[in-house]
């Protein structure tokens, strides 16, 4: 009896336990609230075919902005200069590939899942270490114009 009932709940566990998908992780969904719905952007989608023409690095695509921030989903191919934004803070959350990145002095590896905050006026890059592009989501606040980058030096801290 206790064999049979070992058996079953090793059964029961392989069937519950949490599959790996078959393709890698999912970067999952950007959901925002509009309009009193709830829209819903599938990140692998708007993944799935990287829009990159020579000799653009970069691919930035606004996906919402509200009166005190803006979110984008950043795709990088090799890697972006050193650069400050002098009005904006910035969080970044890596949901796919994988890099480095510079804040300031200090330089880390970055893996899918890993989210870093980085105040205004700081120097900092991403580089991108894996063989696809890496995506990023990015969090401004106040909500990005696009004109608020400044080019640094490696050696400006």
């Amino acid at each position: 009896m206790c064999r049979w009932l070992s058996l079953f709940l090793l059964g029961v566990c392989a069937c519950a336990a949490p599959r790996p998908h078959a393709e890698g992780p999912s970067a999952g969904w950007f959901n925002q609230f509009s309009g009193g719905q709830i829209e819903r952007f599938p990140l692998d989608e708007m993944l799935a075919t990287p829009r990159f023409a020579r000799p653009d690095n970069i691919i930035p695509v606004t996906l919402a902005i509200g009166a005190h921030s803006s979110h984008h989903l950043v795709q990088v191919r090799d890697a972006e200069p050193l650069h400050i934004h002098a009005t904006h803070d910035l969080t970044v959350f890596l949901v796919r590939g994988q890099g480095r990145l510079r804040i300031g002095d200090h330089e880390f590896p970055m893996a899918v899942g890993d989210t870093t905050f980085i105040p205004r006026g700081v120097p900092h890059s991403f580089q991108n270490t894996g063989t696809e592009p890496a995506a990023l989501l990015a969090t401004f606040s106040p909500a990005f114009d696009g004109t608020d980058r400044v080019l640094r030096s490696p050696a400006d801290r």
